[in-house]
């Protein structure tokens, strides 16, 4: 479970489902949940209980999605979004990205579009800049939300009404050539 960096961890999920369960060693046997040894990023097996204090005690997540029967590496994956990605989204994203709200991001959470306990990456096109108000929203009511591409966002309201949400249009600057000086001879 322990990672690359110091206060990371790992997790290796043969399921593909990803969810913190896996990292705590559990797995399923015919619908039995059953306790599985844990494993280092070296490879290394270790017991659930040393496994359940590295995890508890690390801040950050790699995830690594397996094969169930080959234990081929799927995919690599982090929970949290890297400095550049953050940075990226705070300028895309310079507001809550629900319809009609309209606070900065500095009061924004970034929010997994497909859930990363499903299999969403943390990429551009499944992160979203969400007020915590909406945040909430979005997961503990029948509003959903989809990516349409290029930071569009596709919002549908427990009614069944759709709204479309784009980014809002980035500050840009332009240099305008002066107007040149009045020709002394010309009248006015």
């Amino acid at each position: 479970m322990a990672a690359d960096r110091p206060g990371a961890c790992e997790y290796r999920s043969g399921t593909g489902a990803g969810t913190d369960t896996a990292a705590a060693g559990f797995g399923s046997v015919f619908g039995v949940r059953v306790e599985q040894a844990g494993e280092l990023a070296s490879g290394q097996p270790i017991d659930t209980h040393t496994a359940r204090i590295l995890a508890g005690g690390a801040d950050a997540w790699e995830r690594v999605l397996t094969h169930p029967i080959t234990g081929a590496i799927l995919a690599v994956d982090h929970y949290r979004p890297n400095t550049d990605l953050r940075r990226l989204l705070h300028a895309r994203d310079s507001r809550c990205r629900f319809p009609t709200c309209g606070l900065p991001p500095t009061a924004q959470d970034l929010d997994h579009t497909i859930d990363a306990a499903y299999g969403g990456a943390t990429e551009e096109g499944n992160l979203g800049g969400l007020c915590r108000r909406h945040h909430v929203l979005k997961h503990q009511t029948a509003w959903t939300v989809k990516q349409k591409g290029a930071g569009v966002l596709e919002w549908t309201s427990p009614s069944g009404a759709t709204y479309i949400d784009k980014p809002p249009a980035p500050v840009t600057f332009t240099i305008d050539e002066p107007d040149p000086p009045p020709d002394a001879d010309a009248p006015f």
